[in-house]
């Protein structure tokens, strides 16, 4: 069966529930209702849970600016502008969600999720370009948390490294496989 991205992401979602203040832990609440069950919800239906998840936030959190603004933001991207934008919108939408994720759990967390796991995917043909990134994806959080859980380091940091690692293994164990077959 085919995976969706917003799959990848819930270990990460349960990892962060009992760290950090009130406010980051209902944050990442009502994020991960935008990537929750990707495979099984349509796009509008998970930003429309997202909204509301965003308004409970708000309503909780009423001195919080940064939540405001970008909640604010998030409605009029996906109910003002939706029609005139398509999936732009959605994009829009991302890219907010990605920027204040990047406040709460850190630049490297953030785009070495995003990008490692592409990266590696253009190493693999293309019958195993999805599955190829999902594995370097899954290994790499499965292996920094286990790691960080091991040796009691920072989960954030130990996920990047394991990210990495795995890139760097696919792409050894991809080399030597062609050169294997084209002996």
């Amino acid at each position: 069966t085919r995976r969706s991205p917003g799959q990848t992401t819930a270990p990460f979602f349960k990892e962060q529930r009992g760290t950090g203040t009130d406010r980051e832990r209902a944050y990442l609440q009502a994020v991960e209702v935008l990537f929750r069950d990707v495979a099984t919800r349509d796009q509008r239906t998970r930003a429309v849970a997202y909204e509301k998840a965003m308004e409970a936030f708000v309503a909780r959190f009423p001195a919080d600016t940064e939540a405001r603004i970008l909640y604010a933001l998030a409605l009029t991207v996906w109910f003002g502008l939706r029609g005139r934008l398509g999936h732009f919108g959605f994009y829009v939408l991302f890219a907010l969600v990605v920027t204040q994720s990047v406040q709460l759990v850190g630049i490297y967390l953030v785009f070495a999720s995003l990008i490692i796991p592409a990266l590696a995917s253009k190493r693999f043909a293309t019958s195993w370009k999805l599955s190829g990134a999902y594995l370097v994806g899954i290994i790499g959080y499965f292996g920094g948390i286990v790691a960080s859980s091991l040796l009691d380091l920072p989960t954030g940091a130990m996920i990047v490294v394991t990210l990495c690692s795995t890139f760097a293994l696919s792409v050894l164990l991809i080399r030597n496989h062609a050169v294997t077959e084209g002996q």
